[in-house]
């Protein structure tokens, strides 16, 4: 008998430790969803609930709004999880439909879809691996009533920790995936496009809190940080032989606009690079040879874009 009471007491005290231990973190992370509406951008509830006791801690924000600037996205609701013991991986899942504004362009977006979630692993402050997939995504322009500017059936993101061993102290070089299926656009010329992105960004700050410092961009540029993009690919998803793709390196000049270059090679897409920009399209694919294909090299210096000796845009700082 007196054993059962030493171990009923022992889970007993367990018990109201870990509960004790859940409602102090609780709280933490209430005060944390608070302190959002104070950031850069500023992420505001309408109203919050921390639960998931006594396992979890999920939140739940309803009336959501994102602001920085003059560029406004609200959400019904978004709500995130994580285990309490391993609060280092935290779910999210989004609600449809998200509306964006931008009071200065006078633009209005809505985007919708059927699923949304992200999935974010840390290592302290460390960027693991971040995840968004999203199904049956659309953007439309609700300024005047509502047309589609761009879908696609399936789309993710992906951001992984590529542990470069060339990475400085307080470095890191982070591997980007994108893919979208079936993407369509508001452009009539251009068919259903299967697009995918391969890249790393290097020498980004290792710790995600400097992220949304405003010297961002000046201390990578600083750094020596550059895109490597191993492949940007669009292709045709009617499964004819029309792609094209991009290979090269972009990074920032001390003034902070892009320098680098990119290698495009494509197929089949002279007659709708002409029918899309009559004199811009085929310059920028470049030369069509007989098989249909093309290739063509862009640089960025001096604050502009060149085909060639040909300057096609110029660029602002970004700092």
């Amino acid at each position: 008998m007196k054993r059962f009471v030493i171990t009923f007491a022992a889970i007993f005290g367990l018990v109201a430790l870990w509960s004790a231990g859940w409602v102090y973190f609780a709280h933490q992370v209430d005060d944390g969803i608070a302190a959002l509406a104070l950031g850069d951008p500023a992420i505001t509830c309408a109203s919050h609930s921390v639960g998931g006791y006594p396992f979890r801690f999920d939140v739940t924000c309803t009336g959501a709004t994102i602001s920085e600037g003059d560029i406004v996205l609200t959400l019904p609701e978004w709500r995130g999880t994580a285990l309490a013991y391993q609060p280092s991986h935290i779910l999210v899942f989004a609600k449809s439909p998200a509306h964006l504004s931008d009071a200065f362009l006078g633009s209005e977006r809505q985007i919708s879809w059927d699923n949304l979630e992200a999935s974010l692993r840390l290592n302290g402050n460390r960027l693991e691996r971040l995840s968004v997939i999203a199904d049956t995504f659309e953007l439309d322009n609700a300024l005047f009533g509502m047309s589609r500017m761009a879908a696609t059936d399936h789309a993710e993101f992906h951001l992984v920790d590529a542990a470069a061993p060339e990475d400085a102290k307080g470095r890191m070089t982070i591997a980007a995936y994108f893919t979208a299926k079936a993407l369509t656009t508001s452009l009539p010329d251009l068919p259903p496009v299967d697009t995918s992105l391969d890249a790393y960004i290097g020498a980004m700050p290792d710790d995600i809190d400097l992220w949304t410092m405003p010297d961002l961009l000046a201390g990578w540029q600083a750094a020596g940080g550059e895109v490597v993009v191993n492949a940007i690919k669009l292709d045709a998803a009617d499964g004819s032989d029309r792609h094209l793709s991009a290979t090269g390196h972009i990074g920032l000049s001390p003034q902070g606009t892009p320098e680098g270059t990119l290698t495009l090679n494509s197929h089949g897409l002279a007659d709708i690079a002409k029918s899309m920009a009559p004199n811009l399209g085929p310059l920028i694919i470049g030369p069509t040879e007989d098989d249909g294909s093309s290739k063509q090299v862009l640089h960025f210096d001096n604050a502009t874009l060149h085909v060639g000796i040909v300057p096609l845009l110029t660029f602002n700082p970004l700092f």
